[in-house]
Order: C-alpha cells, then structure tokens, then sequence
C-alpha cells in the first residue's frame, strides 16, 4: 500500500536522474530538408527526445521521419501507439518553413515557428486527447468567445463529454467554490473510472458533486453561461437547459442577483456533440483534511413529492460518519430529480412510495462543529408513523409538498415545504 504512493514519485527521480547524464538542446530544423528524430525510453514508453536535420544521423539512434519530398507536417503519416496529448502550432504565416525545437535531453519539450519572435517567450500550450479537436473554440472566461486561440497563462490539457449522446443517462459536475471544475455524462460505460479520477484530483479539496438527471427522450437545447460582474474576479456557473423544461444549475447560491447575467454559449445538436473543456490535473496530495474557508458556498436544490415511485438514498460510506449525501427521487411518469449530492459508486437503497406513508429524516449535528449532516432515511407504513423514534432530530414528511435539501462540503440543510392549501 505504501509503495503505490511512491509510483509518481519514483518516476520523476528517474527520469531526473536520466537527465543529468544527457545534455539539453535548442536548435532549428529545416522543413524542407530530411528530418530525423532520436528517442529515449521512460518506464517502457518511447518518447521523442529531438529532431535534427543532420545527415550523418543515420545511426541507429535516429530515425527518418519526414522526407524532404513529403509536403506533409511532421508526423502526419503515423501516430504513436500509446495514447498521448496533440498540440495546435500554427505557423506565423501561411506555412512552416522552419521550426525550433527545444529538450532537455531526455524528451522534445517545445516546438515554435522560427519565424515567429514571439513564440520563445509564450510558454503556455493547450495539449488534445485526439488529432481531430474542434476549430471552433470557446473561452467562458472571456467577454469575447468564439476564439482563435486561448489566452491561458498554464499549460492545460482538453478533455470532452459527449452531449446528447443516445445512451446518456444523465450529466455530473464537480464544482470548487464558484468554479466549475469537470464535467462527465454517464451511459452504458462504468463511472469508476470518472470517480477515482474525481477521488485524486479533489479529495482533499473543498468540492461537491452536482448530478443531473436525464428522462427517457430528454436532450440538452442550451447551455448558458451565468456570471456577475468581473468573471475572473467573482465566478461563473453553468446552466443547463433541456426541451423537457428542465434548468439545471451547475453552481452555488448568491447572496443577490441583481447583477446575474446568463449568456448562451451554444445549442448542442439533438444527435449528439462532443463538448471540450480543460482537464483538471492532480497536484500534490495532502495528508491533512480539506480546510474549509469562507468559500465553502450553498448548493440548494429541491423538488416535488406528488407522485414520487420511489427514492434512491446514497450514502457515503467514505467518510467515519457514513451520512447520506443525497437522493434520486423516481416519479410514476418516468421523471427524475436529484437532492443533494448523488454518486453511483456509493452504496445505493431504494425505498418504494407505495409501500411507505411517507419518510423520515434523521438530521444529526457534527460532534465539535456546527455542520449538520443526514444521518438516515427511511419509510413509515401508511398511515402509521409511529416508528419515528422520538427525537426532535427527524424530520416527518408525506408524500405532498416539496422537500428542499442545501448541501455544501460537509453539511446540509433538510426542510419540508407543505403543499399550499
């Protein structure tokens, strides 16, 4: 168990060691020469470690890769076997005469436009998951969008959700504060994967998990961008609507909205789009637990009791106090609506409308603090809601109203709303 910690850190020793006894390069390859490419292998993956145009690179070392008669870009006739991250370079002009090409002895680090002055200065990149990444870029943290290119000051890496896809069930969003931070659509594929993912970049963040549902026939129209003011100083949420009628908020509460502004952002197809957004990428892990600070921000969301199937607890069993987090509520139509947080690799129970005259809710305080979580969930036979211990700690609710549940890190907030008279 130790030792899995160490893998990350094992590779960077050696691949720090293997750079000391190799020697840095900075030099300029002529496109319309022979090109070569010399490689080294980290941990069995062979990487590019530099490109040159020398003649005499006809060792075993080097390897030609591009014909001086072949017009095409380099490595536009083969692709690597492993997956690996694509970046956009683009000429300064209308095509590559030249370009630069910068290791440090161990892999091919940069390649810029030699004609391109600029270009040695401008460190950030935008890396794709695949060679066929969309011309049509948007910046949400921009006032201009579409863009040509992205004003990022870090190197970021793209990834997508696909959108509309016919075996989409439903969409999460992990949200930091004010900020969203990734976005997955759930279908046939298992979600682990999505959720050890979300485990190692944000466990010990602040963050919730906002899940949105999605009906039988139900398709994304819109996606809108809501934000107050300066965008990079404040926030900025997502809004998703569907031709159900749904909004969905992917975001936290504000205290006012006189300056709330929506924008739309794009119309994804009815057949499906692949939607890119930046990767987040794990840092360091912490031992401690998340600091909770002031930008630990409300999440609300509610929902209706008529005619409700059933409700779908899930409980985090991660934590010591094992509180439930959230709950998928079934209705006889079909319909679904989500309260709180919703993971499906939590354990799951089910408890059936019809069999119960309605729920009760166990709202335990945290020992020391001021949070509160819910401790338990359950159905009461119709009619007879004795077995609600008694205690002011539980919540009686029928099947009428609406149930409102606030969520943020570790608390929540449960209260009934009667069906007006």
């Amino acid at each position: 168990m130790i030792a899995s910690y160490l893998v990350r850190e094992s590779a960077m020793i050696t691949a720090k060691n293997q750079s000391v006894f190799s020697q840095a390069s900075d030099m300029t390859v002529d496109l319309s020469k022979d090109v070569y490419a010399s490689s080294s292998v980290i941990d069995g993956v062979r990487y590019i470690k530099s490109l040159c145009n020398v003649e005499t690179a006809r060792g075993s070392e080097y390897r030609l890769i591009l014909n001086a008669r072949d017009k095409g870009p380099p490595g536009s006739k083969e692709f690597p076997e492993v997956k690996g991250w694509w970046r956009d370079i683009s000429p300064s002009k209308f095509e590559f005469s030249a370009i630069r090409v910068e290791s440090d002895g161990v892999k091919l680090r940069r390649i810029t436009d030699v004609l391109d002055e600029e270009s040695k200065f401008k460190f950030p990149h935008v890396a794709w998951p695949s060679p066929e990444y969309p011309s049509n870029k948007i910046d949400i943290l921009s006032y201009d969008y579409p863009v040509r290119q992205f004003a990022v000051s870090r190197n970021v890496r793209m990834t997508y959700f696909n959108c509309n896809a016919p075996d989409v069930t439903g969409y999460t969003m992990v949200c930091q504060s004010h900020w969203v931070s990734t976005i997955h659509a759930h279908g046939k594929e298992d979600d682990a994967e999505f959720y050890k993912e979300v485990d190692a970049c944000f466990s010990d963040q602040v963050h919730v998990l906002i899940y949105m549902p999605v009906d039988q026939g139900e398709y994304i129209t819109e996606i809108q961008r809501r934000w107050v003011r300066r965008i990079r100083g404040d926030f900025f949420d997502l809004v998703f609507k569907t031709n159900r009628a749904r909004q969905t908020i992917f975001g936290s509460d504000k205290e006012s909205l006189d300056n709330l502004i929506l924008n739309p952002i794009m119309k994804p197809s009815q057949q499906g789009s692949r939607i890119y957004f930046n990767k987040p990428r794990p840092g360091p892990r912490s031992l401690d637990p998340p600091h909770i600070n002031h930008k630990n921000p409300w999440f609300t969301s509610r929902c209706a009791l008529e005619g409700v199937k059933d409700v779908t607890l899930c409980r985090d069993v991660s934590l010591s106090h094992r509180p439930v987090i959230g709950m998928l509520v079934q209705y006889t139509d079909g319909h679904q609506e989500r309260l709180g947080e919703f993971r499906f690799d939590r354990p799951l129970k089910t408890i059936q409308a019809e069999q119960s005259g309605g729920i009760h809710i166990d709202l335990q305080r945290m020992e020391d603090e001021e949070s509160t979580y819910v401790e338990d969930v359950r159905g009461f036979p119709i009619g007879d809601p004795s077995v609600c211990p008694e205690d002011e700690s539980w919540i009686e609710l029928s099947w009428s109203g609406t149930l409102e549940w606030k969520f943020r890190w570790a608390d929540c907030i449960v209260k009934h709303i009667p069906a007006v008279q």
